[in-house]
């Protein structure tokens, strides 16, 4: 007639519950993960990135299409500088100073290889 009730039935729910939650956090994450693994992928593909080519510097540059250009008003069209919208703390900066001044640039780089090219008639080196 009586039903007995189990004393822990509340901690049994909570159980339930916070292994539920767990599950759901989980996978959460996980369709998180492969969304950025699908992003960062998409990023490596050379064909969607962009080009930005400047006459007065004369170079092109191709970036990846999260990023973005940035233009220095004070230097006249001398530089310009690439930046990650999402992460701010990247950023290449391309500014023209002093011809001479190629080998200290060249030594802060990690240059795996250095391809030359012609691009609108002029010398250019590809770097990577």
């Amino acid at each position: 007639m009586f039903r007995i009730i189990h004393p822990n039935r509340w901690f049994f729910w909570a159980i339930a519950l916070t292994i539920m939650a767990a599950l759901f956090l989980l996978w959460n994450i996980q369709e998180a993960e492969y969304e950025f693994e699908d992003q960062a992928l998409a990023e490596m593909e050379p064909n969607l990135w962009k080009t930005y080519a400047s006459q007065a510097l004369g170079l092109s540059v191709r970036y990846p299409p999260s990023w973005q250009i940035e233009f220095d008003p004070r230097q006249d069209g001398q530089s310009f500088s690439l930046e990650n919208a999402k992460n701010f703390s990247e950023s290449i900066v391309f500014q023209i100073t002093e011809l001479n001044l190629e080998p200290v640039l060249r030594s802060s780089l990690k240059i795996s290889s250095e391809k030359t090219s012609i691009i609108d008639g002029e010398n250019a080196q590809f770097l990577s």
